[in-house]
């Protein structure tokens, strides 16, 4: 069975991959044919790189948790080592996701003071967010 794992572990008979090394860490990162089909796409003002199966969190978007979201504003796609840039998005192109829940993020605290003058205000925030999966990448 050729899985990520044994393939990085070379148990698939085929010869090993050249190992090149990059960056201050010297960190291994495999030259090979292993090509992830991502997307660039932008979501409540934000752009976020998404594949498929990636979980993050976004502003807070309607629906009921387990529903299928689409974000038509596709402005970069890379798949199988070709890349297509939106202008300023992908025409046909699209990003399917399913809601699996709706949260709110960690408490910040606003905290105002104006010296010499008694004067403080101190306010707490918690943002609305929604946690999706990102389960297809459509392109045009």
């Amino acid at each position: 069975m050729l899985n990520y794992t044994n393939f990085l572990n070379n148990q698939t008979g085929l010869p090993p991959l050249p190992m090149t090394l990059h960056g201050k860490g010297k960190r291994r990162q495999q030259v090979g044919e292993i090509t992830v089909m991502y997307a660039i796409i932008k979501a409540c003002g934000k752009q976020y790189k998404v594949e498929k199966g990636s979980k993050f969190e976004i502003d807070r978007v309607a629906g009921e948790e387990g529903s299928t979201i689409e974000f038509p504003e596709v402005l970069f796609l890379s798949s199988d080592g070709q890349a297509t840039i939106g202008n300023p998005t992908i025409a046909g192109a699209c990003v399917k996701a399913e809601i699996v829940e709706h949260l709110r993020g960690p408490k910040m605290i606003v905290f105002k003071m104006k010296r010499r003058k008694r004067s403080r205000v101190k306010k707490g925030h918690r943002q609305e967010l929604t946690r999706i999966v990102i389960t297809d990448i459509v392109a045009g």
